[in-house]
């Protein structure tokens, strides 16, 4: 059974940075691009396929430069709902037991906690797995097939979170126990902040 499962990953860079001021996504920690990192932990990991959806050319070659599947998402000023539906369209052909969505501004997120998740997921598959980071819930986030619809369904900047709202009962919490590689960048004091704990952490 354990073999047969497979889960596909969809890394969410669509979004506009506007509490940063410029694309936090191509800022650079420990002199690779934020988005690069998290491409990185996914490909190194037990995801059996991942495809990043995002607005930026810029992106996209860094994707396709070492072999990630880039989805062009030019409908993201609608919000994170095309992200979702344009992710897990790209994915379609390829039958899938779930969809792990990742952000792609957690420049310390391992492929080892990638894994926990995937295997979480083998272990309950019809519950929606979620991570905590010392007690919060966090990203990445696995969904099982049976929710695809609702996800495709999603309006406007509504995200996976009204899905696990819907489903409340079905989710099960994965303590990772990294707080740090939670963390994500939403503003400058962020990065200036993670880039100094760089040497920290082995990533």
């Amino acid at each position: 059974m354990e073999k047969s499962m497979e889960i596909a990953g969809i890394i969410m860079a669509s979004g506009f940075s506007s509490r940063m001021g410029e694309d936090k996504l191509l800022m650079e920690i420990g002199g690779v691009p934020i988005v690069q990192r998290v491409m990185f932990a996914a490909l190194q990991s037990k995801l059996s396929k991942t495809v990043i959806v995002c607005r930026r050319h810029e992106v996209s070659k860094l994707a396709e430069s070492i072999g990630i599947e880039a989805v062009r998402n030019e409908s993201a000023h609608k919000g994170q709902s095309e992200s979702i539906r344009a992710g897990i369209r790209a994915l379609e052909e390829y039958k899938f037991d779930g969809h792990m969505f990742i952000q792609a501004d957690m420049p310390f997120l391992k492929s080892g906690i990638i894994d926990m998740l995937v295997q979480k997921s083998i272990e309950n598959p019809t519950s929606i797995i979620v991570p905590t980071y010392g007690g919060r819930r966090k990203s990445p986030v696995v969904f099982p097939k049976d929710l695809k619809e609702e996800l495709l369904n999603l309006q406007g900047d509504s995200g996976g979170r009204v899905v696990i709202k819907r489903h409340s009962e079905r989710v099960v919490l994965l303590e990772v126990g990294c707080s740090l590689c939670g963390r994500d960048v939403d503003t400058m004091n962020d990065y200036i902040e993670l880039q100094r704990m760089e040497n920290d952490i082995n990533v």
